[in-house]
């Protein structure tokens, strides 16, 4: 039988939920929990989300969705700002441009905070900038990328 730690966290989070509302949690702290690097393992992912079970039960489904947008925003970001760097050295990443401003564009289509909408904002902003050839609208972070 092996352990589950961030199991055993989101069983405690939703323990007082409905059903539906248990499984939402789950889904949506488990989506954010794939956004972090794979090397961390489940005892500091269970770390990471433990705060949830100690968020009073109407909170808790809010938190998860902000919590699952983070993270995703976090990554979005990160593949931004290589993106911007090997653009920068010259390497074509055209196509793997447009893929994030369409993945952006999807994924601001849901509800958000203003926060992660603006930092998403910078995401599809960095994406045109790529794709303009570097003549288009830049960012703050776009120059940082040299």
């Amino acid at each position: 039988m092996s352990h589950d730690p961030v199991g055993d966290v989101l069983a405690r989070a939703a323990a007082d939920l409905t059903a539906d509302e248990g499984d939402e949690l789950r889904r949506l702290v488990r989506e954010g929990l794939s956004e972090i690097d794979p090397v961390v393992g489940p005892d500091d992912l269970a770390i990471e989300i433990g705060v949830v079970a100690r968020i009073p039960p109407s909170e808790r489904l809010g938190w998860s969705r902000r919590f699952a947008a983070q993270r995703r925003s976090f990554t979005l970001l990160r593949r931004s700002f290589a993106l911007l760097e090997s653009f920068h050295r010259g390497a074509d990443v055209t196509r793997q441009a447009e893929e994030l401003l369409g993945e952006v564009e999807h994924v601001l289509e849901g509800d958000m905070d203003d926060d992660i909408r603006y930092e998403l904002g910078d995401v599809a902003l960095e994406s045109c900038y790529i794709l303009s050839g570097g003549t288009g609208p830049a960012s703050l972070r776009t120059h940082k990328a040299h």
